[in-house]
């Protein structure tokens, strides 16, 4: 059975190809021209790398000489033990924990987090004894009262969206190995990047000279350009900020492949359980196939968006610098580019949102990224949908596993090193062992972050078709809605009695 959402079985996948969305038409690759562009990027990027790439350091320095070994030790001693027991204990907090005391935990964090932010206030109170400091503490304490007050009745309806999330990726576990691998990939791309900047700015005397500027047995070199000029001054800069913008590009490009895959598997298995009931269903590849293929285009338009957002924060940011170095931060200039940073900052907050959601209608749908955009954010307001979009809490959760996950994983660094890396004893292994770990579980916690978002566009979208092979999954779903937003009610087939019952 061919599903029409998501991702589809790959059986006979020659003669009928993946199937799209709402018809049987054959697939179709959107944002071609982004692809294109991409992929030249890329071969550029691999042209600077054979061209100029090294690693090659000017200096003999015993200390340079050495850092290989210390590398060895970090790998072997930490990195991979901390990586495994990372891997191992987010998916068991994930995937066995986590269901059982969802509602406790999302409560409790949200709590926490406002305990954290009042010892945070009475330190600062005690530390800076001032008006100005007691009335900020006290506006902070209000916002953040009337934050967790106004989101709490939105609890129950984030619990049951977070645990069918879980439900559907643990079924469907080869999605978190899609994500680690695709996490590998990123590392791996920025050891490369690494190779190539390095190389690039190694060379940077000569760039723009003749090569007889630096040959020893050519004495005369009257007739040689060996001075840089404004031409060769900018194609420098152009040539560093064309890495910096490839290497944030593809770094996006990669997660964000790694993103949509877990929306298809997810969507998937909320449409057609037949094709996402197993491990390593035919969901994944499928999924996989679509991100990194018909829906690369779309991938690679919005990370570039975001991309160029970015830098264009970093321009702002310098400027702002450069308005506050003269020591007055009240002057003209100095408010004048915080009001730019200020409404920039809104702006960037707001694409970033949409962005996010944009990817999910990308996995669930496979329409190019402007029309997904569009209609995500269509569906939710015809709906009435718009408020829950800031309600998710299953920030809170996710972050005390994974700073949990962390913490553990650098202790057991700690007793595996034995005292064997670093100058400052256990205590290196131990911030190395969370950092590493730290990441491995935020790609962990990325995936349900991804399959809670696919959950809720389904349920918008189709709830009748969710419903038919999730019953007792959509009930819980719809009951939670209700009890939340009881005006709001949501038709599904077979499931009026509990809506007339509980509104």
């Amino acid at each position: 059975m061919a599903s029409q959402y998501g991702a589809v079985s790959t059986e006979d996948i020659k003669d009928r190809g993946i199937e799209m969305p709402l018809d049987d038409a054959p697939p179709t690759i959107r944002n071609a021209c982004m692809a294109i562009l991409f992929v030249i990027h890329f071969v550029v990027v691999i042209i600077l790398g054979v061209l100029y790439g090294s690693f090659d350091s000017p200096t003999n320095d015993e200390a340079i000489q050495s850092v290989p070994n210390e590398v060895s030790k970090v790998i072997t001693h930490v990195a991979l033990p901390s990586s495994v027991i990372a891997f191992i204990l987010s998916y068991f907090m994930t995937g066995f924990v986590l269901p059982r005391v969802a509602s406790f935990l999302v409560k409790g964090t949200l709590l926490g987090s406002f305990v954290i932010t009042a010892g945070l206030g009475t330190a600062a109170c005690i530390s800076y004894s001032s008006w100005v400091t007691y009335v900020s503490v006290t506006l902070i304490l209000l916002l953040e009262t009337c934050y967790v007050y106004s989101i709490w009745r939105y609890i129950p309806f984030t619990t049951v969206n977070l645990k069918v999330a879980i439900k559907g990726m643990t079924q469907n576990c080869a999605a978190y190995g899609i994500a680690l691998f695709v996490t590998v990939l990123m590392f791996l791309w920025g050891f490369f990047w690494l190779f190539v900047f390095h190389g690039v700015w190694m060379n940077i005397d000569k760039m723009g000279k003749d090569n007889d500027c630096f040959n020893p047995y050519v004495l005369n070199k009257e007739n040689l350009d060996c001075t840089r000029d404004l031409y060769d001054h900018s194609y420098f800069v152009g040539l560093n900020t064309f890495l910096f913008i490839s290497l944030y590009w593809t770094m996006m490009v990669l997660y964000n492949i790694g993103q949509v895959t877990v929306v298809g598997i997810m969507a998937t298995w909320c449409f057609d359980i037949d094709d996402a009931d197993s491990c390593w269903s035919p969901s994944v590849t499928s999924s996989f196939v679509r991100s990194t293929w018909y829906s690369f285009g779309s991938i690679c338009f919005g990370s570039l968006l975001t991309t160029l957002i970015r830098a264009i924060r970093a321009i702002i940011d310098k400027f702002q610098r450069d308005a506050d170095s003269d020591g007055d931060n009240c002057d003209a200039n100095s408010i004048c580019m915080c009001c730019v940073q200020c409404c920039f900052s809104c702006f960037e907050g707001a694409f970033e949102y949409f962005n996010d959601w944009a990817y999910v209608y990308i996995g669930v749908y496979g329409e190019d990224y402007l029309t997904s955009g569009r209609k995500v954010m269509e569906m939710f307001v015809s709906r009435g949908w718009t408020s829950l979009i800031t309600c998710l809490t299953i920030e809170y959760p996710l972050a005390f596993i994974s700073l949990t996950v962390s913490s553990l994983a650098g202790a057991i660094a700690m007793v595996i090193d034995n005292n064997e890396i670093g100058e400052d004893g256990l205590w290196d292994s131990f911030w190395i062992g969370f950092i590493i770990a730290f990441l491995i579980s935020q790609v962990m916690m990325n995936v349900i972050k991804g399959a809670t978002k696919t959950v809720i566009v389904c349920f918008a979208d189709k709830p009748e078709e969710f419903s038919e092979n999730h019953p007792e999954l959509v009930m819980e779903m719809v009951e939670a809605w209700l009890k939340a937003f009881p005006d709001c009610g949501v038709e599904v087939p077979g499931q009026k009695s509990v809506e007339a019952s509980i509104v």
